[in-house]
């Protein structure tokens, strides 16, 4: 019953964007977006959330999962735009050795993310940003 649902945004034939879903009978669930860097400023990511939402509603989806956001974040304030109901799901974290989950806007973090911002060059940035993240955020 599991499907994996794709939507492509295009501009002059070229696909700029795509969201992905997992879909499990009438619940769709948010798995991943990416934009091209240079046709982020047409918001492929926000038009094809909103058809998505739409598509949803055509197809008897009953809920759509956008995933959870940290308040007050981008994101959080990103998917507050499409005026869903919002849930509180708190997460049950379960660690093995230390490790605690990092927020970005606190102390530390917010002093190393400017001193990232200062020092390292765009391209680098796009390299070995995701992955730094992935491991800050597990704790590792």
């Amino acid at each position: 019953d599991y499907s994996f649902v794709i939507f492509f945004a295009y501009f002059d034939g070229k696909a700029i964007g795509a969201v992905g879903f997992v879909r499990f009978k009438d619940i769709l669930v948010w798995y991943s977006g990416y934009s091209l860097e240079k046709y982020k400023s047409y918001n492929p990511i926000s038009f094809l959330l909103w058809n998505s939402i739409k598509w949803a509603k055509e197809n008897k989806i009953k809920i759509l999962d956008l995933d959870s956001s940290r308040e007050n974040s981008g994101n959080f304030e990103f998917k507050k735009k499409f005026n869903g109901k919002q849930i509180d799901t708190s997460k049950l974290y379960f660690y093995l050795g230390k490790a605690r989950i990092f927020d970005p806007r606190e102390g530390k973090m917010q002093k190393l993310s400017k001193l990232w911002k200062k020092t390292m060059p765009l391209q680098l940035t796009k390299i070995f940003g995701p992955p730094l993240r992935r491991i800050l955020a597990s704790g590792a």
